[in-house]
This record gives C-alpha cells, sequence and structure tokens, in this order.
C-alpha cells in the first residue's frame, strides 16, 4: 500500500499551470493543477520555532443545495427549492469532491462555513457522505446558511433557531461555537462561529486559555471563522486579488458591514476581537470566506511583551467559494514550517 507521504507528492508533481486572472501577490502562490484541474492557493507560515512542519488545508462557501424525500413535509425547505436555483440538485458536489481530492494530503482540513446553502436534511446527507465520512477529523465553522431553512422567500425562518441549531448538532463533528484543536508540533487551529455577524460570550474564556497555553507550550494560533473582521486600515473599498464571476469585486474591511468595525457591536463581539488583534505574538493568521472572491489584506494588531507594545499586522485570508470555475474546486493549502 502506498502511504500518505509517497502518495502527496506523486499528486503534486503533476504541473502547475500559472493563473494570470489572479493579482500578483507576495503574501501567497497561486497555481492550477495541470492533471487534477483544481486550483490552489499556497501560504507559508514561518513560526521560527522548529519542529516538523505542517499542512492546513482550507475550503469555504461549499453552498451545499439538495432537497430529499425526507424534507417533502417541511413547507419551508419546500418553499425555498421553489425559488432557489444556484447549485440545486447538488451541483457544488462535484467542486466539493475536487476540493476534498486535494485535502486528503493536508494534516488538518478545515471548511470555513456556508458548508449548506441552506439547512435542509438533503443538504445534510451530502455534506455527511462527501465530507464528514470522507474526513471525519475535518473542522468546520458555521456560516449563515446553515442557520436558515429561508433563501430568497423574504419570508423569516419559522423554525425556532434553537430548532435549528439542533438539527445542525445531529451531524456536525465537534462544539459548533468554538472548537480548537493542535494540528503537528507548533499549531493550535481555532474554529471560531461568527455565523450571524457576532461573535459569543462563552468564547472568550476559551479562547483566552488557547492563547495563554499558545504561549506556554510555544505554538502559534491560526484563527478560522465564516466572515472577515475588520482591519482597521482604513483603507476603503479594495479590489478582490480574483474575481469570481457574480461575487464580489470590492470590500470595505473597515465598512459597517464588517465585524469589529460595526458601529453596533457588542462588547462581547469587541472582546473577542482585541483577543484576535492585541495577541499578534501567537495569533498568525485569520482565515475565512464569505465574500465569494478572493482577497488578501492585513489587520492592524499589537502584542505586549516585557519590552512594552509592539505594532505588527495578522494577515487576513478570504478564500473565494468552492462552488466557481465550473467546479474546478478551489483549496488554500496553509503550509506551517
Amino acid at each position: 500500500m502506498i502511504d500518505k507521504k509517497r502518495s502527496k507528492e506523486w499528486f503534486y508533481s503533476q504541473g502547475k499551470l500559472e493563473v494570470p486572472e489572479c493579482a500578483k501577490c507576495d503574501a501567497f502562490k497561486v497555481y492550477r493543477l495541470e492533471y487534477t484541474g483544481q486550483y490552489i492557493f499556497e501560504f507559508e507560515i514561518d513560526t521560527g520555532l522548529g519542529g516538523e512542519p505542517c499542512e492546513i488545508d482550507q475550503i469555504t462557501d461549499t453552498h451545499l443545495n439538495f432537497v430529499s424525500i425526507a424534507d417533502e413535509d417541511d413547507k419551508e425547505v419546500m418553499g425555498t427549492r421553489a425559488v432557489r436555483t444556484w447549485n440545486r440538485e447538488g451541483e457544488s458536489v462535484k467542486s466539493v469532491i475536487k476540493a476534498m481530492d486535494v485535502a486528503q494530503y493536508a494534516d488538518q482540513t478545515v471548511i470555513t462555513g456556508d458548508v449548506l446553502d441552506y439547512l435542509s436534511r438533503g443538504a445534510m446527507a451530502l455534506m455527511k457522505k462527501h465530507i464528514l465520512d470522507r474526513d471525519p477529523e475535518v473542522l468546520v465553522t458555521l456560516g449563515g446558511h446553515e442557520l436558515t431553512k429561508q433563501m430568497q422567500t423574504n419570508i423569516p425562518d419559522e423554525t425556532p433557531f434553537e430548532e435549528r441549531l439542533n438539527m445542525l448538532a445531529e451531524i456536525w463533528p465537534h462544539e459548533m461555537n468554538y472548537f480548537s484543536k493542535d494540528v503537528g508540533d507548533n499549531v493550535i487551529a481555532v474554529c471560531l462561529d461568527n455565523s450571524i455577524g457576532d461573535f459569543r460570550a462563552f468564547q472568550i474564556k476559551n479562547f483566552e486559555a488557547d492563547i495563554k497555553r499558545a504561549r506556554e507550550e510555544k505554538k502559534i494560533i491560526l484563527v478560522f471563522a465564516h466572515e472577515p473582521i475588520a482591519t482597521r486600515r482604513n483603507e476603503g473599498a479594495i479590489p478582490a486579488v480574483w474575481e469570481m464571476r457574480g461575487a464580489h469585486k470590492t470590500f470595505d474591511f473597515d465598512g459597517e458591514t464588517t465585524i469589529g468595525a460595526k458601529p453596533n457591536d457588542r462588547e462581547v463581539t469587541k472582546r473577542v476581537y482585541s483577543l484576535i488583534t492585541e495577541n499578534a505574538d501567537v495569533i498568525r493568521g485569520y482565515f475565512c470566506g464569505h465574500r465569494h472572491s478572493a482577497f488578501y489584506t492585513e489587520i492592524n494588531a499589537t502584542y505586549t511583551d516585557e519590552k512594552g507594545i509592539h505594532n505588527t499586522t495578522i494577515p487576513q485570508w478570504v478564500e473565494p467559494g468552492n462552488p466557481y470555475l465550473n467546479h474546478a474546486g478551489i483549496v488554500t493549502r496553509i503550509i506551517v514550517k
């Protein structure tokens, strides 16, 4: 039997084609695999800590859209089915399979939200078959789409929020609102739920504990969430480094819709935002989706040591949605050294 290392070497021995549509950026490489066809973004993070390198692969916004026999008596799901046509009948399964074909070679896979296009039994079954059964160790952050049965209907959800959460919890691979996991020698991967454009109170205690442990154990933290956060750079609307057709061309990371920049952000959200941006000695990257096109920016941040407060930045990567580009599959490889 061919081991995983040899199989990975063989897989990446295929040609890597240039992607001229993507703007050049020193922070990452981008290429398309010549034979299998997936689009790959590749980040390297040097921890300076030594130890064995590891790889975390990010996939985002898979938007599984399917209605099964189990949904036929659910009037909300059937109402959405009548009007929601994007990726209908499980179309985006094709791009999920292609992305998971790449991610199988990583040490850890993280999917940053909107795995489902809307909450249905059929879409949950596709998530289980093509993601959870294939990789039982996968980490998944919540997105807003998982939490609604009403999509493009202009009708508020009738099913209570807690009932929808309980439905998702039947298959979710770990705690939905906050989950952390050690990956390799040097990384703590933290999944933060901000699916409703906000953070949650109990995340604070858990996040503080992981930050403290990262310092004590000399590890770094990579944060994975669905929505981007404010950069506090006042750049205005910046162009996507790669625009997916029909998705966002520009986005203002300090605009009023962005977490950490909203005038009405709750104190809880402000506190979690501060935990990210005031501990940049250990928090070394923020990876998300939601905007469907590719954006790279940096978050103004600080950290404090015995010499005082230091100004720095945290890279923020917004990965494009997976179902684009004729379902070729889009994956971000985060290689930590």
